[in-house]
Formats: structure tokens, sequence, C-alpha cells
């Protein structure tokens, strides 16, 4: 009877997480226990994935359709959808933390990166 208790209390223990996450999205509830490191590491793991992502529908828009010209039209699409969305989160999360200055590095660095980024698709088109 003791085992069965200590079993119990143990899986019970194992079984709830560190934090409270919100209901509406898969981020903890303490937005401002994050600092710049892990909001960047964050932002990039996020990053990375979603051109994982990409990258995978487009070789498979590449193999089915055939044209690559198609598939190309559709990876810019979907990848300037995807950064409009990353954008978002990144600025809803900022907004969240408020005007910190911990938090104004990052910021600055998201804002050099999409200059960056402009300048290259403007020099490409050229």
């Amino acid at each position: 009877m003791i085992f069965e208790l200590l079993f119990f209390l143990s899986v019970v223990i194992a079984g709830t997480p560190a934090t409270r996450m919100n209901s509406r999205s898969m981020m903890p509830l303490r937005p401002f226990a994050m600092n710049q490191q892990e909001l960047e590491r964050q932002m990039m793991e996020e990053h990375n994935q979603n051109l994982r992502r990409l990258t995978d529908k487009y070789l498979l828009d590449e193999s089915v359709k055939g044209s690559l010209k198609n598939a190309n039209k559709r990876l810019w699409r979907d990848m300037r959808i995807s950064e409009m969305e990353a954008k978002m989160q990144f600025r809803k999360q900022i907004a969240e933390r408020g005007n910190q200055p911990q938090y104004k590095q990052a910021a600055d660095k998201w804002k050099s990166l999409e200059m960056q980024r402009k300048i290259w698709i403007n020099a490409r088109s050229k």
C-alpha cells in the first residue's frame, strides 16, 4: 500500500509541468523570465523550422508539378508569408515585454536583419 502511494505521488509530480502554459499558445506565462539570448535562440529555431518546412514543400512541388518556375514562385510567396508571421510574433513578444532596456538590443538586431534582407532582395531583383 505504501509503495503504491509513493508510486502514485511520483507519477503525479513527474507529470506536472514546471511552468504554467497559456491556453492560447505554447509560450509559458512568464514572458519576462526570458533573456535576450533565449529570445534570439527561440526566434532562430522557429525561423529554421519554417525554412526546413518550406524547403521540403519546395522540393515536393518541384518533383510533383515538374515546373521549377512555379515551385520557385510558391517558395518565395510562402517565405514572405512566414516572414510576416515571424515579424508579427516578434513584435507581439516585444510589446508584451514593454520597452525594457534589456530587450532593446534584440529589437535593434531584428530591425537590422530586416534592412539587410530588403537590400539583398532589391539587389537580387535588379
